[in-house]
């Protein structure tokens, strides 16, 4: 099979895949209940990131930020993850569905939080495995208003080898 055909179907099991995800979920281990900690509701948030190799991407996300697979679809090129609980998608970037990474376009609209005990230790743990450093983790202290107002917080960046940034940080107070 030539690699347009390859691709072609590769994107159809994407799409397959996808409408599963979202249609019915009964099947799988992982419930709205069991991943949030909010019984209340039953609303996620979990982005799915376009990358240029779903395989390697996968790897930097194990080695920089201790994720886990989830799983992985048959053919390759989209995969769950989760980093301490928190779920995230990655999938190979389709440019014939709209989707290219943000190494390809220059430019990510963007910015994912993570949030961990030692921010320090996770902002050169995913340098070492790879990353760009954007800021140092350094202590922050904001205004804020509302029912959970956040005074102060550590917090520094990267940006992944596929171009997505990354912001490492913990709540002080």
């Amino acid at each position: 099979m030539n690699s347009h055909l390859q691709r072609r179907e590769v994107g159809r099991s994407r799409l397959r895949f996808l409408r599963w995800l979202v249609t019915d979920r009964s099947h799988s281990t992982y419930t709205r209940e069991t991943m949030s900690t909010d019984k209340k509701s039953s609303s996620q948030i979990s982005p799915m990131l376009a990358v240029s190799d779903a395989a390697a991407a996968t790897e930097f996300y194990k080695k920089a930020f201790g994720a886990e697979v989830l799983w992985t679809i048959e053919g390759g090129g989209v995969a769950g993850l989760s980093i301490d609980g928190a779920e995230f998608f990655l999938a190979d970037e389709a440019p014939e569905y709209g989707t290219r990474g943000p190494d390809r376009v220059g430019a990510t609209t963007v910015r994912i939080e993570l949030f961990v005990d030692d921010p320090r230790a996770v902002h050169a743990r995913a340098i070492a495995a790879g990353a760009r450093e954007a800021s140092p983790v350094k202590e922050h202290e904001h205004t804020t208003f509302g029912p959970r107002p956040i005074r102060r917080m550590l917090q520094g960046s990267v940006v992944d080898p596929f171009g997505h940034k990354w912001l490492i940080g913990k709540f002080l107070e």
